[in-house]
């Protein structure tokens, strides 16, 4: 695919990512493969941009920091530094879509990895709880092949992680206004 890529032959791109977005469970035994660690960057942005690809987003990102560090080790790169990461990734964090991710996921599994810079991180957030509209930089529209099922699983524990905040939250409330007694 790198080579239908350079050289310019669409159709056989278009029939590689077709092979590659049939399925989550082909597409990730694709991104498995030591030969998806050493794809150039432009294969796997035309990987990462196509709205058929069928994973959740927060395994895309896994996957694109995988490539990354394993990148950053071959060029002699401090792998664990995340500006170096995040400079190996360049454009490709963009087409990750965040958007589509759940807050306690963005803030619980991308943040901490430092990828996101504080600002990048808190206008996804404004977007996604709809406190803004701007997420300038960042792919925003969902993938066409992310099954029903799996939005709606993700969108029930996104509301169970809510409703569990507000019992610990509403639990507290009640300690501390009856001095030590919990409901």
């Amino acid at each position: 695919m790198d080579k239908s890529i350079e050289i310019g032959t669409k159709d056989i791109t278009t029939e590689c990512l077709k092979f590659i977005c049939k399925s989550s469970r082909r597409t990730e035994r694709v991104f498995k493969t030591p030969n998806f660690l050493q794809c150039s960057r432009r294969l796997l942005v035309t990987i990462i941009k196509d709205d058929t690809l069928p994973l959740e987003e927060i395994k895309i990102f896994r996957y694109v920091m995988q490539w990354a560090k394993y990148n950053c080790v071959k060029q002699r790169q401090n792998a664990t530094n995340a500006a170096e990461v995040r400079a190996m990734l360049g454009e490709i964090i963009n087409h990750v879509r965040f958007t589509q991710m759940s807050m306690n996921t963005i803030w619980k599994l991308v943040v901490p990895t430092e990828i996101l810079s504080k600002e990048e991180a808190t206008k996804l957030s404004e977007y996604i709880v709809g406190s803004s509209t701007d997420c300038s930089g960042f792919d925003i529209g969902e993938r066409k092949n992310i099954g029903m099922m799996s939005r709606l699983l993700s969108r029930i524990r996104e509301v169970f992680e809510i409703r569990t905040r507000e019992r610990q939250t509403f639990r507290a409330v009640v300690w501390n206004s009856q001095s030590a007694t919990i409901v």
